[in-house]
């Protein structure tokens, strides 16, 4: 087997017929070959956990009902800690997310509670309200 001595001193300046490949292009010689593309983000989005809604006794929304209207009667300037039930796009289910602020106004037409800062919640999704006035009540 030949060991190239006698050429391993020469320099080389490349070919003279072709161009100098990119580093870009050569290095996309070497990348891997996914035959399934987007097979990660599938499994990803299998494992992903939902939850389920809870769904609250009359007794339970009534008395929801009640530490709104108090809250609102109470006046704007007092802060109040929402927690609600925000559906998944992509799976049956979704999380429950807290939002801390003062509240502004119901709309009853379109059953919405709505934050100073224009934050809107859906009355049917709320799961609890906490309300240092309202808690005492």
């Amino acid at each position: 087997m030949k060991d190239y001595s006698d050429i391993l001193h020469y320099n080389y300046n490349g070919s003279k017929t072709r161009q100098k490949m990119t580093v870009y292009n050569r290095a996309a010689q070497f990348s891997p070959f996914s035959a399934l593309t987007g097979f990660e983000q599938a499994i990803d989005e299998t494992a992903r956990q939902v939850k389920q809604k809870i769904q609250l006794s009359t007794d339970e929304i009534e008395r929801l009902n009640e530490k709104i209207n108090l809250i609102l009667k109470i006046g704007k300037n007092q802060i109040s800690s929402v927690v609600y039930f925000v559906g998944d796009k992509l799976k049956q289910g979704g999380e429950y997310k807290v939002k801390t602020g003062f509240i502004s106004r119901i709309d009853t037409v379109n059953k919405l509670l709505i934050f100073t800062d224009k934050t809107t919640v859906c009355l049917e999704d709320i799961l609890q309200i906490s309300n240092s006035v309202a808690e005492d009540y």
